[in-house]
């Protein structure tokens, strides 16, 4: 979980288990971020107000892996849905 997550978390409020996947992260590691979470994801830059570069689907689509690799310069937040 970032870190500005954790210290909330760590504070009693309630956030969306996240997960951080690092830019230039290779397939296996982008795969590893995805696996065991069932339901839908939202990925989305890592820095950004907006839904620019974002994308929510089911966690088990090939699309997430690959939408983690289009923009390789930023690190990206993976959010469970629901």
């Amino acid at each position: 979980m970032p870190g500005y997550l954790a210290e909330l978390a760590a504070g009693g409020v309630a956030v969306v288990p996240t997960a951080l996947v690092p830019h230039g992260a290779p397939e296996p590691e982008r795969e590893a971020a995805l696996a065991g979470r069932r339901g839908e994801v939202v990925v989305r830059p890592g820095v950004g107000a907006g839904s620019s570069g974002a994308l929510r689907a089911a966690a088990s689509a090939a699309e997430m892996v690959d939408h983690l690799a289009v923009d390789r310069r930023a690190d990206h937040l993976l959010a469970l849905h629901g």
